[in-house]
């Protein structure tokens, strides 16, 4: 018998593009009427420090900003991506302090001094996370969309149990949507990834 899709839900997750998320985080966006420094003040500017990927990382940006729009347009990692905004469908997740959470709503002040990890830290074209060498060699993507927050939450599960059963991968990749039904490739790669070993 194949096996079946982790969870089905009967929820639909559409893109809802938010003026939080989506819109530029820049001190003079909207009318011209308005100074950058009354802007600035509006909008609670914060320098917030943290680790990002391994390095040090600091974002002069409102403090409620979505974790992912600085991400995405300050730091300049389109890893994370935008998929319902209502931390629903699993695009955006991030490793924080080594848990996988979503970050479409997440604000960037909630990082501050803590350790944020996007599918980028993970590994390079040259030298590849074991997890995404697993992934590429059981072919367990399409079109990718979800993949980054899939290998998030999945380094995230490896990290805490180094050998999980079927049942645990299911289990901690719920969370993620895949609309072209690559579920039963993605499982096989993370138990390829664990039984091949993966770094703590």
């Amino acid at each position: 018998m194949p096996s079946r899709a982790w969870a089905p839900r009967s929820r639909r997750c559409r893109p809802r593009r938010s003026a939080t998320c989506c819109a530029p985080i820049s001190s003079d966006a909207g009318s011209g009427s308005t100074s950058p420094a009354s802007s600035r003040n509006e909008w609670r500017f914060r320098l917030i420090a943290f680790t990002l990927n391994g390095a040090p990382a600091a974002l002069d940006l409102p403090e409620d900003v979505p974790l992912l729009a600085a991400l995405r347009e300050a730091a300049g990692l389109s890893g994370p991506r935008f998929g319902c905004g209502v931390e629903a469908c699993g695009a955006c997740h991030v490793l924080l302090d080594g848990r996988s959470v979503p970050s479409c709503l997440l604000p960037l002040s909630a990082v501050a001094g803590r350790a944020v990890t996007t599918v980028e830290g993970l590994g390079s074209e040259t030298a590849p996370h074991p997890l995404q060498s697993a992934f590429l060699a059981e072919q367990a993507g399409q079109c990718g969309y979800c993949l980054s927050g899939i290998l998030i939450s999945a380094v995230a599960l490896l990290q805490a149990k180094p050998d999980p059963d079927e049942a645990e991968v299911r289990a901690a990749l719920e969370p993620h949507l895949c609309r072209c039904g690559s579920h039963n490739r993605i499982i096989r790669a993370v138990l390829r990834a664990a039984r091949e070993g993966v770094p703590a």
